[in-house]
């Protein structure tokens, strides 16, 4: 009878500690999987994430299944070899999910990548495959960047450990060979290492105040890779570019908290002597940059609805050109709490101020010091 009690709670005791590791897995497969997504920021709501655990004999590796519903599948196995990368080990697993949600994102609308080694019943040509694996990569290994990892030089490693494990072919009649994946990869990688410098550079140049870069940068970006970051990066320089050209108020010197919240560089104009004066050229230059500005805005808004960077940037060229009440409007929008951060208070309090409610101006000024 003792045995048969000491045996249960062995057995109570290694579930308990078989539950506490895979939930432990389940939060730094979500915490990588949420940081991509955002690094993403598109409108589609996002797909459903579900880990497999080994116990349940299910092979899915990485999976993105479009339907009934939008669900990418990880396997805890898959999990478990990234883990095997050492110091690249969140970097590798960033490389999977990223690679699944590009799949996501791009709407290919069939069981993708390595699942179709173990389920390949889809029918669609190699060629359109290796088109959509290419696309996958490309995206995938940009937005890994962009979330803040490094998935550069170890996609061989992790595409052996991957085959070895699971069992692969390495060459299946329908779907790139495992060859032909590592030269894919190698191609977006090259293509990437070329590109993610463009970005960091176009943030260096807005903080140097060399807007005319910035723009090169993240108009070039967008050519491939449109984003709401880099539209609104876009904006972000044409709108610091037209403060420029704009004539410093008095208050702005008075009252620090006086400034435009656009990201990046709020200094700048500060530094500048008040001489300046608006000359019908300048005036119109200012007009033009602001005006594209606000178009890169509602672009990334586009992309995603709930970019609040985005919805306070173009409040602020909103009151640029003279339409305040558009940018109490565009304020509005947000969701309460987001309409009470500081950034939102203070461009609320350079509006009012602008439509003489001081006091109402002052009231926003004032919670905005709180935050």
């Amino acid at each position: 009878m003792k045995k048969g009690i000491l045996i249960l709670l062995a057995l109570l005791a290694f579930i308990d500690l078989n539950a506490q590791d895979i939930n432990a897995k389940k939060n730094t497969i979500t915490r990588v999987f949420n940081s991509v997504v955002n690094a993403y920021g598109n409108a589609k709501t996002a797909p459903a994430l579900d880990i497999i655990p080994k116990a349940s004999g299910e092979k899915y590796i990485a999976t993105y299944i479009a339907t009934p519903n939008p669900v990418i599948k990880v396997d805890e196995q898959l999990f478990d070899l990234c883990m095997q990368m050492g110091a690249d080990s969140l970097n590798a697993l960033s490389i999977i999910l990223s690679h699944e949600l590009a799949h996501y994102y791009n709407d290919h609308s069939w069981c993708s990548d390595f699942a179709f080694a173990v389920r390949s019943k889809i029918k669609s040509t190699k060629d359109h495959k290796i088109t959509h694996e290419r696309e996958a990569d490309n995206f995938g290994l940009y937005h890994s960047c962009i979330a803040g990892y490094h998935p550069f030089n170890i996609y061989d490693r992790l595409l052996d450990k991957i085959y070895n494990a699971y069992q692969l072919n390495d060459k299946n009649r329908d779907y790139p060979t495992k060859n032909e994946r590592k030269l894919i990869c190698k191609e977006a990688e090259k293509k990437i290492k070329d590109l993610y410098p463009v970005f960091e550079k176009g943030i260096a140049s807005i903080k140097n105040g060399s807007y005319d870069t910035a723009i090169e940068c993240f108009e070039n970006l967008n050519k491939y890779f449109p984003s709401r970051e880099n539209y609104n990066n876009l904006g972000t320089a044409k709108t610091l570019w037209a403060l420029k050209y704009k004539p410093l108020e008095r208050i702005e010197y008075e009252n620090p908290a006086f400034r435009y919240p656009i990201e990046l560089d709020p200094e700048s104009r500060l530094k500048t002597t008040g001489s300046r004066s608006l000359d019908e050229e300048t005036a119109q230059k200012m007009e033009a940059l602001l005006n594209s500005a606000k178009k890169d805005f509602e672009k990334a808004i586009s992309l995603d609805p709930v970019y609040d960077m985005a919805f306070i940037n173009l409040a602020c060229v909103y009151d640029l050109l003279g339409n305040s009440e558009a940018a109490i409007g565009k304020i509005k929008e947000l969701p309460p709490n987001k309409q009470n951060q500081k950034s939102a208070l203070t461009i609320l309090g350079i509006v009012y101020y602008h439509l003489d409610n001081v006091a109402k101006s002052k009231e926003m000024f004032d919670k905005a010091s709180l935050k």
